[in-house]
């Protein structure tokens, strides 16, 4: 039965691959601060919508098909992650919409994306979203932006899905399908603050009272940490684009970002990402299909050596010029005789001997040979 239920689910899963991710553009902006396994996972919930469906639908899905589509086996460890996956999605999905009174008077609602999700013993799942952004999930007619599931999917960062999404959504032109052999992707252009920037890649924090806090980072870490990873996972993506990022500056200070995604219609291989004027290096599969970047050999390697080599050349001449002087110390040494005749010569030693001889015979008026054969009893 349970191998019945997961060939059901995984089937399942492969008919869903085209089911088109619809969203309103405001929620393409709204959720920063989510993981990279919990914006996958929302997007796959986002799947179930249809046009037809109301405020009212109710989805049911299982835990296995989400593994499925994280590409994870079915293990007690991984059922865990994507319910604790889950759990973080409901709380980290609240919203703040501006609606507007009878009267023209705007308010700020805040709300949350799911009414409920509920998950049972056997791994099923209900979903049901919140009635308040049903006008951003639901029969949606102009302000929309959408993905085939499986084009979702293929992406590994966050800030590449983000990216995406804000393509998307900024676009007047809607994408065609992915499975679409003759697609062209529309162009993009895109300006905005710093903060704004941030507010749509980092999100926000929130503390015990639900206070929210933007997370601010320095605009040279976003450029690299965010930025920069989720174009050049877009370059690889999408080889036919070419992508530049132009610091927006007041003075010395970055205060904003300018995109443009345009594409190409070439076969060459070239850098197709440009950030802050400086064309980025292209990252290479490494084992097992993992991406890393190409370690470059840094231009200033032959002085790098240079400075080496005299450095040892330095310390190898200061060697030598001790070596020189040890020689010199041990030639002094070897030049003197072996033996050693002592403080004094043979004819001072003869003169110091008869000197004591003679102040010997004063005090005792007998000479050293008589004292020698005194008995003393």
């Amino acid at each position: 039965m349970e191998n019945k239920k997961a060939k059901n689910a995984f089937e399942n899963l492969l008919a869903r691959q085209d089911y088109l991710v619809t969203q309103a553009n405001e929620l393409a902006k709204a959720f920063g601060n989510l993981k990279a396994t919990e914006h996958k996972i929302l997007d796959y919930c986002f799947s179930y919508i249809k046009k037809e469906d109301t405020a009212d639908t109710v989805y049911h899905l299982t835990l296995q098909e989400i593994l499925k589509h994280l590409g994870l086996n079915a293990s007690g460890e991984n059922y865990t992650r994507v319910a604790g996956a889950l759990n973080r999605l409901h709380e980290k999905t609240a919203l703040y919409l501006q609606l507007y009174k009878d009267d023209g008077t705007p308010f700020i609602r805040m709300t949350s994306l799911f009414q409920h999700i509920d998950i049972d013993r056997n791994g099923d799942v209900e979903i049901k979203y919140n009635a308040d952004i049903a006008p951003y999930i639901f029969q949606l007619k102009q302000q929309y932006y959408s993905f085939n599931l499986i084009e979702l999917s293929r992406v590994r960062s966050k800030y590449t899905l983000i990216m995406l999404k804000l393509w998307n959504a900024t676009v007047m032109e809607k994408w065609s399908n992915f499975n679409d052999p003759h697609r062209k992707l529309p162009d993009l252009y895109l300006n905005a603050s710093l903060e704004k920037w941030e507010s749509w890649f980092l999100g926000y924090t929130v503390d015990e009272k639900g206070n929210k806090t933007p997370i601010r980072w320095s605009a040279g870490r976003f450029k690299k940490e965010a930025l920069g990873v989720a174009l050049n996972e877009l370059a690889e993506l999408y080889p036919k684009s070419t992508i530049t990022l132009t610091p927006d500056k007041r003075g010395r200070r970055v205060v904003g970002y300018t995109l443009e995604i345009r594409q190409i219609n070439t076969t060459l291989d070239t850098n197709t990402v440009v950030i802050d004027g400086k064309p980025q290096p292209p990252r290479v599969k490494g084992k097992q299909g993992v991406r890393k970047e190409e370690k470059s050999i840094p231009t200033n390697i032959s002085e790098k050596v240079a400075e080496y080599n005299a450095e040892e050349q330095t310390e190898l001449s200061e060697v030598e010029k001790l070596k020189q002087k040890i020689a010199e110390l041990e030639a002094k040494v070897n030049s003197k005789p072996k033996e050693v005749k002592g403080l004094f010569d043979d004819a001072d030693l003869k003169k110091s001997e008869k000197k004591i001889t003679d102040n010997l015979d004063k005090m005792t008026g007998k000479s050293p040979q008589d004292l020698e054969q005194t008995e003393l009893f």
